[in-house]
């Protein structure tokens, strides 16, 4: 009977060091994960809805829009001028993409989209490289977006396009209440 319950009391104290173990594991695992990357810097600060202005080359007034990121690194944009600007350019599609965090508060992003064919040329792909800062106290975000044309058969991920433009913007959080 006293082998019996030394060997109960061995078993569950082993099982207990383990369940320590494998927890504490865990934890510094994961720990080890989140100051590895980039994104753990700052997109509990960055991530969110942001209703933004968009200004032209020469900073007058071109757009309004709304950039979302997620925490996971996600980027999607709707721009006010996604029909098309008769005599400018044409239509075109969401922006989709991925953003990562260069500072506490900073990140870069690149983002595709597609053109429609219309009055100025057939389907494209544009690219948007966004770079922003974010200000956590005023709930607001400033920065540059540049846009690249490409054919559509090109890989705007590894080609060289051609640059659109680069466009200043602001913007605020948009939140729930």
């Amino acid at each position: 009977m006293r082998t019996r319950k030394t060997f109960v009391t061995l078993t569950l104290c082993i099982l207990l060091a383990l369940i320590i173990a494998v927890t504490l594991n865990s934890r510094l695992v994961a720990a080890q994960l989140e100051g590895k990357t980039n994104l753990s810097k700052c997109s509990r600060f960055v991530m969110g809805a942001y209703l933004t202005t968009i200004s032209d080359v020469n900073h007058n007034f071109a757009s309004r829009g709304v950039i979302t990121l997620t925490q996971d690194g996600n980027l999607f944009v709707i721009d006010s001028n996604q029909g098309g600007v008769k005599g400018s350019f044409n239509p075109f599609g969401d922006t989709q993409g991925a953003y990562n965090c260069t500072a506490n508060r900073e990140i870069t992003a690149r983002g595709i989209n597609f053109g429609f064919p219309g009055d100025f040329g057939v389907n494209d792909i544009a690219r948007s490289d966004i770079r922003a800062s974010f200000s956590q106290d005023t709930q607001t975000v400033q920065g540059t977006i540049t846009i690249l044309s490409f054919a559509l058969k090109a890989n705007p991920l590894e080609e060289k396009g051609s640059v659109v433009g680069t466009f200043p913007f602001i913007g605020q959080r948009i939140n729930a209440n």
